[in-house]
């Protein structure tokens, strides 16, 4: 059976205003039905061809019917037809998943981003910015002042982790506190209500309800320091190995890493560690690139990618709209061009068969001999050393 989105009376007409462009976009068909009970509230069905559409789609209702994150830009009202194009705001709408207003009023020309991830709100407004900047790149009397609205979004970026840091300093106290050795309680003896007049005994712990812990998995994305599961000697033996080297750069393959952390399903918590563990050799921001589609952007269940795109190390793979429902994604050309143009290895348990096949030498010699496998057990991905059989050492084949 299908999944049902739950939504307000109130907001029925609006989702009914809202039908052409889903099916135009997504070719989503909705079914509404009325509960039996509760009348202030609708059931919704997206019916898709395509399951990963029908996600998208519902993820576009949510960021229209209940945004979590609100942005708003500002235009000159004489350059509104580039900036409210059609075309321009459909595509950002489908491929980022958000909602995008037009409002005119009087005196004020407004393009509000609606979203119910800051991740993906924060990466449309930026997609916007490049394209108006690109097209009004003589005028820069008609230029958006839409840097000012990115780095609000950073703030906010910055604010949840550091909400993030003190819940993980709470659970440290906690775990510190557990470790202590407890005292012995003495009984107590007590009469409770409707007893008869004998007593029975209780300890204060069955009167104290224990705080319950949180379990919930916590990272903090701005710690720089070694992760747990890269403390350890083989990673500081390679650490020391590097330390002085002239490092290549790494170029992450995202999606074949998220894939395969997730078993199939899409995780971003294994670009995360892989991440880490480059950091834990040794390895600078700058020279750890990440290539991911789009649309797994807006999969980050783990809030991995806010800290990592602000860090300059997440890039999206450009794309092709081939027709109204398909797009081809470049993100394997782009991982093995950048690889050639910088001179580093690529991460990925792809083998990038069609690209040697049509690809000239530069980029068949990069897929050959600069390409890295891996294997991730548990938390801990395991890099081979040497390389290959017969090959170079792992130290070797990441030093220029």
């Amino acid at each position: 059976m299908r999944k049902e989105l739950t939504i307000k009376q109130d907001d029925f007409w609006r989702l009914i205003n809202r039908e052409q462009f889903l099916l135009h976009c997504f070719n989503a068909r909705l079914r509404y039905r009325l509960p039996t009970i509760d009348k202030e509230c609708f059931y919704v069905q997206v019916n898709c061809d395509e399951k990963t559409i029908s996600d998208h789609a519902e993820q576009y209702i949510l960021s229209y019917l209940e945004p979590k994150y609100t942005k708003s830009l500002s235009f000159p009202a004489n350059n509104k037809q580039p900036y409210c194009d059609d075309y321009l705001l459909n595509r950002l709408m489908k491929e980022y998943l958000v909602h995008i207003e037009v409002e005119n009023k009087d005196n004020s020309h407004k393009l509000t981003f609606r979203s119910s991830l800051l991740t993906v709100l924060f990466l449309a407004i930026d997609d916007f910015r490049k394209t108006m900047s690109n097209m009004f790149v003589s005028d820069k009397s008609a230029e958006i002042d839409a840097q000012s609205v990115l780095n609000s979004l950073t703030t906010n970026f910055e604010s949840q982790l550091m909400v993030v840091d003190q819940q993980d300093q709470l659970d440290e106290q906690e775990e510190a506190l557990a470790t202590l050795p407890t005292r012995q309680v003495p009984k107590l003896t007590t009469s409770y209500p409707g007893a008869e007049t004998d007593t029975r005994e209780v300890t204060l712990d069955q009167f104290i309800k224990p705080k319950k812990k949180n379990t919930q998995h916590r990272q903090n994305p701005n710690r720089q320091e070694t992760s747990d599961v890269n403390d350890n000697e083989l990673v500081r033996e390679m650490r020391q190995k590097l330390k002085g080297r002239n490092l290549r750069d790494v170029i992450i393959d995202g999606a074949n890493i998220g894939r395969t952390y997730g078993d199939a399903e899409f995780s971003a918590h294994g670009i995360k560690l892989a991440v880490d563990l480059f950091q834990s050799y040794g390895y600078p921001d700058s020279k750890i690139v990440v290539i991911l589609p789009a649309h797994y952007l807006s999969k980050d269940k783990d809030h991995v990618f806010p800290n990592l795109i602000r860090r300059k190390i997440v890039h999206k793979a450009f794309q092709q709209k081939i027709d109204d429902q398909n797009k081809r994604f470049y993100d394997d050309r782009l991982i093995v061009d950048l690889a050639v143009m910088r001179n580093g290895v690529i991460l990925s348990n792809d083998f990038y068969r069609d690209l040697l096949q049509d690809s000239g030498d530069a980029v068949r010699k990069a897929i050959r001999e600069r390409l890295l496998c891996y294997r991730f057990i548990g938390d801990n991905l395991c890099l081979p050393n040497p390389v290959s059989e017969g090959g170079l050492p792992l130290d070797v084949f990441l030093s220029i």
